[in-house]
């Protein structure tokens, strides 16, 4: 155990550090998923990847994604739906633009996180009150080295 000890300690202090830098703001509003009252329509000249489902902790909502496929549309011009079902509400729909990746992920029961790659450097994150159907976050991000 202490030759192991010795060694990641002796990596530690002699690889070089990494130092990134992020910067948040509303520089990327563009970006931001919107909510709409009704389902967008994706429609049928754009190419889809097969849609994503992530459920909440206790499975009483689900957050589905139908986005456009990636490989055959330029970055720039990608669309997305993220359809939000509750066992006691009606379907709310999130609509988002101009992504490279895009992660959900229920942070609890109610409130839902989406992390939305807009480039090399740069990204949005949201969350989204399912039970209120409002945003209370929405933020830019910026990567750098400084």
């Amino acid at each position: 155990m202490r030759p192991l000890l010795i060694s990641l300690t002796l990596a530690a202090a002699i690889a070089p550090v990494w130092a990134t830098t992020v910067r948040y703001g509303d520089q990327f509003s563009d970006y931001y998923p919107v909510i709409v009252k009704e389902a967008p329509v994706l429609g049928p000249d754009i190419p889809l990847e097969k849609e994503v489902v992530v459920w909440s902790q206790f499975k009483n909502r689900k957050a589905t994604l139908a986005r456009s496929d990636g490989s055959k549309i330029p970055y720039e011009k990608e669309i997305g739906v993220v359809t939000v079902e509750s066992k006691n509400g009606s379907k709310q729909y999130l609509l988002l633009k101009k992504f490279r990746t895009v992660e959900l992920k229920w942070i609890n029961d109610r409130l839902l996180l989406l992390s939305c790659n807009i480039g090399h450097m740069a990204g949005v994150e949201a969350i989204f009150d399912s039970q209120n159907g409002k945003w209370i976050y929405r933020q830019s991000m910026s990567y750098g080295d400084e």
